[in-house]
């Protein structure tokens, strides 16, 4: 699997992880230029494979949602998501720690439902000001 960064600051490619091409730019001039180069690879056999992971995961973590304190697992007590919000919920926010993996594991993200958590930037206060333009907005 390739690694391809996009930055603005030369100094920050390659800072984290070594990529395998990097791009100093802006990210959305840089994928507008590029995407025309970019063919649809028809092979699903990678795809499929960590999809189905992935459901196997989900499908056991659900498993301990809803079997819930009453089985032997080292778990604490997992609320069942229908509790925790509306199907039209759109932005959840966790602090540190174990609220952002537990926030990550139980709460699906998708293109309409956002996932925040403070991770390295300590403070939530400063995820939530970061994302507080609407959904879609320039820059979120």
């Amino acid at each position: 699997m390739k690694k391809i960064q996009v930055d603005k600051n030369p100094k920050h490619i390659g800072h984290r992880t070594p990529v395998d091409l990097g791009f100093v730019g802006d990210i959305k001039a840089t994928v507008t230029s590029v995407l025309p180069s970019v063919r649809e690879k028809s092979e699903r056999r990678f795809l499929n494979q960590h999809l189905a992971e992935t459901n196997e995961s989900h499908e056991l973590l659900q498993h301990y949602v809803e079997k819930g304190p009453g089985i032997k697992a080292h778990l604490p007590g997992i609320p069942r998501r229908d509790d925790l919000a509306s199907d039209d919920a759109r932005m959840f926010f966790a602090h540190t720690g174990a609220a952002c993996i537990w926030l990550a594991r139980h709460i699906k993200g998708s293109r309409d439902r956002r996932l925040f958590g403070s991770f390295s930037w300590a403070l939530m206060a400063n995820a939530a000001q970061m994302h507080s333009e609407p959904m879609g907005a320039k820059g979120v």
